[in-house]
């Protein structure tokens, strides 16, 4: 099956009036996750269980050849962790996507879009 495709939440802006909702979901062991990169995302991961779990962002060769994998960071029961923006350059896979997974579906994703 492909990658869950996760819902952007776009950020109000610098003058806000209001708070905007952000959607979480679930990872999914199996068949992983992805979105839409444009470079001005952040990613919100929430461990909402008991146990400490990880996840991974997978990155892709620069044009130097470098890759920057975020591998298997962990994250205590309850903790809530931002990464991002994410530059296009060694982050966007093919079909321009971010690449992100969790070791359980306890951990949820949010991805907020900058304005």
């Amino acid at each position: 099956m492909p990658r869950v495709t996760l819902t952007r939440s776009n950020s109000p802006g610098p003058n806000p009036t209001a708070g905007v909702a952000v959607t979480m979901t679930a990872a999914d062991t199996v068949n992983k996750e992805q979105f839409a990169l444009t470079g001005r995302e952040i990613v919100i991961i929430h461990n909402t269980g008991a146990s400490s779990r990880t996840y991974t962002i997978t990155s892709v060769a620069d044009p130097y050849g470098r890759l920057g994998d975020i591998t298997a960071q962990t994250i205590a029961a309850g903790a809530i962790h931002t990464v991002g923006p994410f530059g296009l350059l060694g982050w966007q896979q093919t079909g321009g996507f971010l690449y992100l997974e969790a070791s359980n579906a306890e951990v949820k994703f949010g991805v907020i879009a900058l304005p």
